[in-house]
């Protein structure tokens, strides 16, 4: 099931999947990165929680 959810700011981003369970670890749930700018920043991986993080901090969400 695919559910779109418009944050207007970073912290309200933050805070939502801070609380969802998204990224929860577990075999039933995966998510990938995907996309254009997931091609333009070199992601292809599972996407973990540091990398999110990161990312939504407007950070490079690789691992350094």
């Amino acid at each position: 099931m695919l559910r779109i959810i418009q944050n207007r700011a970073a912290g309200s981003a933050k805070s939502y999947y801070a609380h969802s369970d998204y990224l929860r670890e577990g075999p039933e749930l995966t998510s990938r990165w995907g996309g254009r700018a997931a091609g333009i920043l070199r992601l292809s991986a599972d996407v973990d929680m540091l990398s999110f993080g990161r990312l939504r901090d407007n950070l490079d969400p690789r691992p350094m």
